[in-house]
């Protein structure tokens, strides 16, 4: 089995990499400390995360499929974009709530950007 040491480190690079490529993507800057926040951006703050999985991904497949199907079916005519909604169970959505996207959906409906 690697060493602790070793696989700490080895995340701490890949999470570095991964907030310089999403600063440039979204414009920001990479002020990613311990504490702070990872990204900086006149309008947003980012925490960039890595994770091998996470229940989130398969809720927002399930998201593409039903926006996919509606599109396919004739009940819409353009193509809309999935969006997952999560909150807290016995807490206000409006007090817990969270919006997930995918982040091609996200650089071009938010950010204006059509192509990454």
């Amino acid at each position: 089995m690697e060493d602790k040491k070793v696989i700490c480190r080895r995340n701490r690079i890949r999470g570095k990499a991964a907030q310089k490529k999403l600063a440039e993507l979204v414009e920001g800057k990479d002020v990613g400390t311990l504490g702070g926040e990872d990204v900086f951006h006149p309008d947003f703050s980012f925490e960039q995360k890595n994770l091998a999985r996470a229940a989130v991904f398969k809720i927002m497949e399930q998201a593409v499929a039903n926006a996919a199907r509606a599109k396919k079916t004739g009940r819409e005519k353009k193509d809309r974009t999935p969006v997952v909604v999560i909150k807290l169970k016995g807490k206000h959505l409006e007090a817990s709530g969270l919006v997930v996207m995918r982040f091609k959906d996200f650089m071009k409906h938010i950010m204006g950007k059509e192509e990454l």
